[in-house]
C-alpha cells in the first residue's frame, strides 16, 4: 500500500500546521463577523436532511421540520417523523419550495420546535409564510433546542 500525504489546499487555515497545535484551527479574531460560520466544498450543495423519511408518511400525519440534524435525530429518537433545514441561516427558495410542493401533496401536517433564540424564530417565522399551517411549538425555558429537550426528558425517566 501506498503512503500517501494529505494534500491541504494552500488557503485552508490547516495549511502550515503542526502536530504541536493541539487547536484543529488557527485562533480567529473576530469570529462573530466577517468569517462564513459554514463552509462547503466547492460545488456541494446542503439542503434539507432527511427528505426519505417523506416516503413512509401517511397523509394527514404528523411531519416535524427542525432546525440542524441533531435536532432531527431527537425527533427520531422520541418516535416522531423529521426533516431537517441544516441552520436557521441556510434555508434557500429551492427548499423552500419544494416543502411547499410536498406539504400540498401529501397533505403533510406540519410542527416546529424552533430553537429558542432569534434565528430559530426567524426560521419558523420564514418557513410559516410559506407554510401557513406550520404548527409552532414551545419548548421549556431551560431547553435551547429540542435535542437539549428531549435529553432531559430521557434523564427524567
Amino acid at each position: 500500500m501506498q503512503n500517501r500525504n494529505l494534500q491541504i489546499p494552500s488557503n485552508s487555515p490547516l495549511r502550515g500546521r503542526t502536530t504541536e497545535n493541539k487547536s484543529p484551527l488557527p485562533h480567529r479574531e473576530g469570529w462573530g463577523g466577517s468569517l462564513p460560520r459554514f463552509k462547503f466544498p466547492a460545488g456541494s450543495e446542503c439542503g434539507i436532511y432527511n427528505l426519505p423519511i417523506l416516503n413512509l408518511l401517511k397523509p394527514g400525519e404528523p411531519l416535524y421540520i427542525t432546525e440542524g440534524c441533531s435536532d432531527c435525530w431527537a425527533l427520531l429518537s422520541a418516535g416522531q417523523k423529521a426533516i431537517a433545514i441544516p441552520s436557521a441561516t441556510l434555508l434557500k427558495k429551492k427548499d423552500a419550495e419544494q416543502l411547499l410542493r410536498l406539504s400540498l401533496t401529501l397533505r403533510l401536517n406540519l410542527h416546529m420546535y424552533p430553537d429558542r433564540d432569534t434565528p430559530g424564530e426567524r426560521l419558523f417565522l420564514q418557513l410559516r409564510e410559506i407554510l401557513p399551517g406550520l404548527e409552532h411549538h414551545q419548548l421549556p425555558p431551560d431547553c435551547k433546542d429540542y435535542s437539549d429537550y428531549y435529553l432531559k426528558l430521557k434523564i427524567k425517566n
